[in-house]
């Protein structure tokens, strides 16, 4: 099985840093090369057409992910159509000649609870308007109320969520190499395909996995303190190019 290297953050990837480099270029030197890189579509460091630029000219994909939904309006379908129109509208100012059938992923944060009918509406909408409906979620049951929604969602309307991509967020690194030394800047890949995933899915339906969050906290010119997060790739086909 091929699998593809890559990052996501909240943070722009041409970020100046204290120690004269790009955010970018402190990955390389930690990681590795990222094939794509996640980065969030709202508020101050969203995603710019400079920035998708800057990483294109690097070789490296975009996975565009929503950052925008409240939680408290999280849980009709009239919620969910509104979130995937936003983006829409998003997009076009963002990446006007975006193709079809690119995935965007919605960000559920850990206090975030969406119902099963606002997963449905958002996934049918974001298709409906030629993108792919991808979540970014926790995936262990024990942690967040996701994996229940996203099943509910999938017994109700398969044919508009089997198209959907998920993005796990667990286990993470220390879960399933509890030997490992944080101390190392680099974190070297799970050796087998191995997150969690919703009960109405096997894992080898799972798109992406972070399996490492919070890497190499670094400064940048600001005085700000930034990090990153480490996944894996399963098909880098979906994301922008």
């Amino acid at each position: 099985m091929s699998t593809y290297f890559g990052v996501d953050s909240f943070f722009r990837a041409d970020t100046k840093l204290q120690p004269n480099l790009t955010l970018y270029e402190w990955v390389v030197r930690n990681q590795s090369m990222p094939k794509f890189w996640g980065r969030t579509l709202d508020g101050k460091e969203a995603l710019t057409c400079e920035e998708i630029s800057f990483l294109h000219e690097k070789g490296t994909k975009i996975a565009m992910i929503y950052n925008g939904a409240e939680k408290d309006s999280m849980s009709t379908e009239e919620n969910g159509i509104d979130d995937a129109k936003n983006i829409h509208y998003m997009l076009q100012s963002i990446a006007p000649s975006l193709p079809e059938n690119k995935a965007v992923f919605l960000l559920i944060a850990e206090d975030y609870n969406p119902s099963a009918d606002y997963l449905i509406a958002f996934a049918s909408i974001l298709n409906e308007n030629g993108h792919i409906a991808g979540f970014y979620a926790i995936t262990d049951s024990n942690l967040h109320n996701f994996n229940h929604a996203f099943a509910q969602a999938f017994l109700k309307a398969p044919e508009i969520m089997q198209r959907c991509l998920i993005w796990a967020r667990e286990p993470v690194m220390l879960d399933f190499e509890p030997k490992a030394d944080k101390r190392e800047a680099h974190t070297p890949p799970p050796n087998e395909w191995k997150p969690f995933s919703p009960s109405c899915l096997s894992r080898s339906d799972i798109a992406f996995w972070q399996y490492d969050r919070h890497k190499d906290p670094v400064y940048n010119t600001e005085d700000g303190l930034i990090d990153y997060n480490i996944n894996l790739a399963r098909n880098s086909d979906l994301i922008l190019d």
